[in-house]
């Protein structure tokens, strides 16, 4: 009973403003979505009609989303690239903040795989991803790791340009581990590891897992087969193989971005010839 009282008063708490409120010099037009410690929106700043993304750190979450989203809006104004969208302001109101940022269009790889039903070769996915490690590296040079490359979080745009969105999770890099869940079995414990610690080869891991997406985008298992693991399931070159190995850290990892381009450029160089 007490878990659903608290679940109800949450989503009171976070149930998503309307539609033209002004924050600021900035109306929302529209609810995007909501995530553990933010809800975003389309809001449009009145004083030059240019349309931006505003994120509310999500009242539910107290101090603990207002401290995520100052760190997240720091980490904004470090990185100056057109791949990743600019910082614009931060509101410090009385009862929540607010960043705002640009605005990217286009669609997640996530759409283009679940929505768009799009497949990709071999070629094509180490090329996305050695365009992918070029972000990334400039990230890292930034000395920070973005710790959520994910999906949903990589937009294609029309003009088939990548984009690296939501830095809400990014950290230095060699920042202590945060939120730990200490009561979570050892195996969770050292997923956890992999893909939180603040170093450059948590996000080579996601990278990893997200490589793996894409080639699964054109699997289609038999009703009767039985759980495998990647390794079996997919029919992969051995320079492929081996790329994922190293991101996935079963074998050595990669050192940096650098040695994993070198590697990608290799590997597409060998699956195009």
């Amino acid at each position: 009973m007490f878990n659903y009282l608290r679940q109800r008063i949450e989503a009171w708490k976070d149930y998503p403003q309307r539609s033209g409120k002004r924050i600021g010099p900035y109306r929302i037009e529209r609810y995007l979505g909501i995530g553990s410690y933010g809800i975003t929106y389309i809001c449009t700043n009145v004083r030059t009609g240019e349309a931006l993304l505003l994120k509310q750190a999500k009242p539910s979450k107290g101090r603990r989303a207002l401290e995520l989203l100052r760190r997240e809006s720091g980490m904004l104004k470090r990185l100056k690239d057109e791949r990743i969208p600019a910082y614009h302001d931060f509101l410090d109101l009385k009862k929540s903040g607010y960043m705002v940022s640009e605005l990217v269009h286009g669609s997640t790889v996530e759409e283009l795989i679940f929505l768009e039903g799009r497949t990709f070769t071999e070629a094509e996915i180490v090329h996305f991803m050695l365009r992918l490690s070029d972000i990334v590296k400039y990230i890292h040079a930034q000395g920070i790791v973005h710790l959520d490359l994910r999906i949903p979080n990589v937009i294609v745009s029309e003009e088939d340009r990548l984009h690296v969105i939501d830095f809400g999770l990014a950290r230095m890099i060699g920042d202590a581990i945060e939120d730990l869940p200490l009561t979570e079995p050892e195996e969770e414990l050292a997923e956890f590891r992999l893909r939180r610690t603040p170093a450059v080869e948590s996000d080579f891991y996601a990278m990893g897992h997200f490589m793996l997406f894409m080639l699964y985008a054109e699997y289609e298992p038999s009703p009767d087969e039985p759980e495998r693991g990647w390794e079996e399931q997919l029919t992969l070159s051995a320079h492929v193989k081996g790329a994922l190995r190293r991101l996935l850290q079963l074998d050595s990892p990669y050192r940096d971005a650098d040695e994993l381009q070198k590697h990608l450029i290799l590997i597409l160089n060998t699956l195009t010839d």
